[in-house]
Parts: structure tokens; C-alpha cells; sequence
């Protein structure tokens, strides 16, 4: 609920705010009734909506989402967050200004259990692909927003259960889609036992899929670019010798 209450307290009210409930455990009426509740006991200056669904991941639920979202840009947030107040209007100040597609990324502060709170700082500006492959600096779930073109295009991977933002960004980057910085904190990121990125196991398994994939790919690339330049520099030689031996005749 206090995501819900950072987001009604907005500069910019967003048209839509969309709650997706996956993986309900219990069974789909009460689920049903309970979001109701949740509803009603909501900010009213908000419009909500809530999706229920019996399909497991946080990437299956960021692709619902995405999938029921009608406006222009969508803006993600994990349900443990709280925005700053000017996150929607800075957010879409960055995204009019830009001709073309932009995903947006951002800054962000952990904030402890004890109340104590840590601002995040970039690795660097921009995030190229040679430092993304490194690690996720590009930012997590709290830190994606961008025209609903460009994730409607793109999706997320619901093979993955975790590091589905980092493998989001690496495409993104490897499709030259347009990715814009705003230095600055505009979530508040709860640090806490039960969180995702807390299972030290399943955090280092999902990133060597992700690295042996993409070495995989690299790799792929790599050989038959070599491949191809030595069939495209055969051809050239072999005209220009084609060439010159038809000038001298």
C-alpha cells in the first residue's frame, strides 16, 4: 500500500495504475475478493486495476503488464518500492524530448529496515555493452520505464526467474534501442531477508545462463563474421583479377 500511496502523492498522476497477482496460491475467488478489498482501501485519487493470474515469474508478471497496458509509456515498479514525487513528471519530460523509442533509466536509494537510507551511484552514465556485460548497472525492475513499443517489441524472458531486467537491458542495447539517463534517486528500493536478489544461489545461476548465452552468441557472431569476410574478400579479389585481366585484353 505505500507504494500505492508514493504513487497517488505524484506530480503527475499516471492515466492507469495496473496491479498484476501471479502465482495466487489460494484459490481464484478469494484471491478475487481480496483484491477488492485492496482496492477499496486504496488511494481514490488513482485509477487501478488489478490482474490476476495462476502463472509463475516476475517476468510472466512485468509481460501481463505489459500486455494490458494502452497508453504510450509504461512505467514499472516492484511492489516494495516508494517513487519520489517528481518520478512520472521527469520521466516523462525525458521521454517527449527524444525523437525516437527511449527506455529511461534512473538512480535509486536502498533503504534499510532501520530506516537508514543509500543512494545507489552509477557505474557510469551510459550503459554500453561492454560494462553491461559485466554486471546489471543498468538498473533493476524499480528502474524501467520507456515507450510500451519498445517492451511490447522486446518482452521480457519468462524463462528467467531472475536477472529478467539485466537480460532486458542487453537486448535493448543489442538492439540499439535508445536508452536515456536521469541522474538522479527516483525510488526508494526496500532492502529486506525476503527480496529476490537477497538467494545468493539463484542470483549467481541466472547470471551464467545470461553470461554463457551471451558468450554463446558473441561467439556465434564472431565466426561467421570471419566467415563472411573471407567469402566477400575471395569475391572481391577474384572480380578485381576478373577485372584487370578484361582491361589488358
Amino acid at each position: 500500500m505505500e507504494l500505492l500511496n508514493s504513487i497517488s502523492r505524484q506530480t503527475i498522476l499516471p492515466n492507469k495504475t495496473l496491479i498484476v497477482i501471479n502465482n495466487f496460491k489460494k484459490n481464484f475467488e478469494q484471491t478475487k475478493i481480496e483484491s477488492n478489498d485492496f482496492i477499496k482501501n486504496a488511494p481514490t485519487n488513482i485509477a487501478l486495476e488489478v490482474i490476476i493470474s495462476n502463472e509463475k515469474g516476475v517476468s510472466k508478471a512485468r509481460n501481463i503488464g505489459m500486455d494490458n497496458c494502452k497508453t504510450e509509456y509504461l512505467i514499472y515498479g516492484d511492489d516494495d518500492d516508494l517513487w519520489s514525487e517528481n518520478k512520472i513528471e521527469l520521466i516523462l519530460s525525458q521521454l517527449k524530448r527524444h525523437k525516437v523509442p527511449t527506455l529511461i533509466r534512473h538512480g535509486f536509494v536502498h533503504l534499510k529496515s532501520n530506516g537508514k537510507e543509500i543512494q545507489k551511484k552509477f557505474y557510469n552514465k551510459k550503459i554500453g555493452l561492454r560494462i553491461g556485460a559485466i554486471a546489471n548497472y543498468y538498473g533493476g525492475g524499480s528502474t524501467l520505464s520507456g515507450n510500451t513499443s519498445i517492451f511490447k517489441s522486446l518482452r521480457f524472458n519468462e524463462n528467467l526467474n531472475s536477472c529478467e531486467d539485466w537480460d532486458f537491458w542487453l537486448r535493448a542495447n543489442y538492439a540499439e534501442i535508445n536508452i536515456s539517463t536521469i541522474e538522479k534517486p527516483l525510488v526508494k528500493y526496500r532492502v529486506h531477508p525476503n527480496r529476490m536478489t537477497k538467494s545468493i544461489w539463484n542470483m549467481f545461476k541466472f547470471e551464467l545462463f545470461l553470461r554463457i548465452k551471451y558468450i554463446c552468441k558473441s561467439l556465434n557472431i564472431f565466426i561467421f563474421m570471419i566467415i563472411g569476410l573471407i567469402f566477400s574478400s575471395i569475391k572481391f579479389f577474384l572480380k578485381s583479377i576478373l577485372l584487370i585481366l578484361k582491361i589488358n585484353l
